[in-house]
This record gives structure tokens, C-alpha cells and sequence, in this order.
């Protein structure tokens, strides 16, 4: 897939999904503007989080420091003291747990807006705008983002920095593919990665913040329906990424964003036979779950469509359940890239 050729637009507003705040508050102008290049929006949404966080005050926190002290703070540390030569100063070496804004948090968003600063791509504006900001940063040191664990967990202290940490880490992804040699985003492996996470969490949230109203959206686990006395220990867990519910039905999705929708075997192109049997796993295991309840289980593999000229609109009849293939177009304007997202909402609601 040439994920270059998604329209920065179509980036944002699925962002905006994703991330709802990107649809509120300081972030509202965002909607308004155009981008050139997927940096620039990038760089705006950090400016505009980051005027935010400095209002706010910074998040900050307790990290562990040494240092040579008059008297003793914290833990003694004697072979730092002995190898430094604070003795001669009549200090020791302690280290102790300072309260401080030098945050792993804040390293990671100092470190990023730097680097955005020594891009081309990025308007002048914006760089001055970005070092305007980093003068609030100057108890904050840079970080190797190499080393950065970027699973973050968040919680209601620093929800704040969700968005933000997220937009710097597809950065960083984009830093990897250019120190490699690469320039062309849609041949980026880590970087067709994030646009597979910000597809699923687009769609996910698309229909959450939509039709909420209508049905219900979640990622469900789903059992495994396995006779009495079988070992479930080494089955894979089974986690959808979007389950429509409404009434007597059920609607599992997977969104895939990939490559090449089909598999090509002899020139004969098929769907993937992967993503094929695990929807079809998904499905059958959730119908036998329902049974008795009378609720009718189908399913769907939603692709992001590539530049294969196929259009995928297909539904099949397995052993009693319909299972869809369809794609997804995000090279078009956004208006008309919802429209099929809307005639699957409708049509499921429409059914029962």
C-alpha cells in the first residue's frame, strides 16, 4: 500500500476519531487548516498540546538522582564518593528521589520537538513556534528514544500526554526509516505498522462515536468453545477489534490494513486464507457461544484498500453465518470515505 498517498486530511480526522480531544478545545483549529506533509501536522498538534501542558504546569515526578551533597539526603552512595573526589569538597555522593519535571514524559516530547526542528519538511513557523515552547523545557533532559518502553500506561495524571506521546513515537518510527535510507512512508514497515493501529482504532471509535446510540461497540474476548475435558492452555486468545451488538445480532469485525488484500497463488488472486479462517474462528465460536439465545452472529474483514484496482464487496454463507469481505478507500475525501463505514451501520441496523 502507498500510505503517502492517504491525504493528509484523511490522517488528521482519523487521528480526530482516534484521539477525540483532537476535535476539541485547542486542538478544534486543526480541523480548519491544510498540510502539506504529514510532519507539519504533526508539528501542530505537539505546538498546540504542548501551549496547553505549559499552561496547565508540566507533569512532574519523583525520579532518582544523585548528586554531591554537604550533608547527607537519601541513600549514601560510598564508592560514587570515593571515585569522584567529593570527600575533597567535604561532600558526599547521595542519591535520593527528587520531585522534578524531568520526567520520562517530557524527555520524550523535548526529544521529539528537536528533532522536528532539524526537519526541512517543517515549516519555519512552526519550528519557531516549537523552540518558542522548549524554553518551558529547560530542566528537562533529552532522551535516547532507542531506549524508550513505548507501551505506555496511562491514567487521569497524564492523560494529557497520550496524544502527544503517540504522535511522537510515529516520529520516531519515521527517524528509523530515514536513518535506514528510506523516503518513501508507504515502504516503511514500522511506520505501515502505526497506520494499521490508527486504522483499527479509527474504525473502532468511528462507530463508537457515531452510533453509540444504535449499538453497542467494543473489542470482546471470545471463548473457545471446546468439549468438556479439553485443554485450553496453548489456544491463542481470541480478541476482536471491533464487535457491533444490537439486539438479536452480532457483527465481528477485523480491520486489516495490509500490503496486498489478496494472496496471489499461480496468478490466481483469493482473499487471504489467514484472515479468512480467523474471522471464521471468531464467528463460529462466538454462534455456538449464542446458540441458545437466539442472536444471529456474522462477521466482517474490513481492508483499507490499496492501490489494486479491486473493489471487495462480497458476502458468503458459512455453515449458516455470513461472512463479509469489503474495502475500505482512504484516498479519497473524507465525506466519501465514511459513506461505506455509514452503509455498514445502517444496513446492520436496518436488519434487526
Amino acid at each position: 500500500m502507498q500510505s503517502s498517498k492517504i491525504p493528509i486530511k484523511n490522517i488528521y480526522y482519523m487521528l480526530a476519531y482516534a484521539f477525540k480531544c483532537l476535535r476539541t478545545g485547542v486542538f478544534k483549529k486543526l480541523s480548519s487548516e491544510s498540510f502539506d506533509n504529514i510532519e507539519n501536522l504533526f508539528a501542530e498538534i505537539l505546538i498546540l498540546g504542548l501551549r496547553s501542558l505549559v499552561k496547565q504546569g508540566l507533569l512532574r515526578g519523583y525520579e532518582e538522582t544523585s548528586d554531591g551533597l554537604s550533608s547527607p539526603h537519601g541513600r549514601l552512595n560510598v564508592s560514587e564518593t570515593l571515585k569522584s573526589g567529593t570527600l575533597l569538597k567535604r561532600k558526599i555522593v547521595c542519591t535520593f528521589d527528587e520531585f522534578t519535571e524531568n520526567i520520562e514524559f517530557n524527555r520524550i516530547v523535548k526529544t521529539t520537538c528537536v528533532y522536528l526542528n532539524s526537519l526541512r519538511d517543517v515549516d519555519l513557523e512552526r519550528k519557531t513556534n516549537l523552540r518558542k515552547l522548549m524554553g518551558n523545557f529547560m530542566k528537562v533532559q533529552p532522551i535516547d528514544l532507542h531506549l524508550v518502553d513505548w507501551n505506555k500506561r496511562f491514567n487521569r495524571n497524564n492523560q494529557t500526554y497520550k496524544m502527544l506521546v503517540y504522535v511522537c513515537h510515529w516520529l520516531y518510527l519515521r527517524k528509523i526509516q530515514t536513518e535506514g535510507g528510506g523516503t518513501n512512508l508507504g515502504k516503511s514497515f514500522y511506520e505501515e505498522r502505526k497506520l494499521s493501529d490508527l486504522y483499527e482504532k479509527f474504525v473502532f471509535e468511528f462507530f463508537r462515536q457515531e452510533y453509540s446510540s444504535s449499538f453497542l461497540v467494543n473489542a470482546s474476548h471470545i471463548e473457545w468453545q471446546l468439549d468438556y475435558g479439553s485443554e485450553i492452555d496453548l489456544l491463542p486468545t481470541m480478541k476482536t477489534d471491533i464487535t457491533l451488538r444490537r439486539n438479536s445480532k452480532i457483527l465481528i469485525i477485523d480491520a486489516k490494513y495490509y500490503g496486498q488484500e489478496m494472496q496471489s497463488n499461480r496468478d490466481v488472486e483469493t482473499i487471504r486464507s489467514g484472515h479468512l479462517y480467523q474471522i471464521f474462528a471468531y464467528v463460529k465460536n462466538k454462534a455456538w457461544e449464542m446458540r441458545e439465545t437466539g442472536i444471529v452472529v456474522s462477521g466482517m474483514l474490513l481492508y483499507a484498500k490499496t492501490d489494486a484496482a479491486i473493489t471487495l464487496d462480497k458476502n458468503y454463507s458459512m455453515s449458516g453465518n455470513q461472512i463479509s469481505v469489503k474495502n475500505l478507500d482512504l484516498n479519497v475525501s473524507f465525506e466519501d470515505l465514511r459513506k461505506p463505514l455509514d452503509v455498514i451501520a445502517k444496513e446492520f441496523i436496518e436488519k434487526g
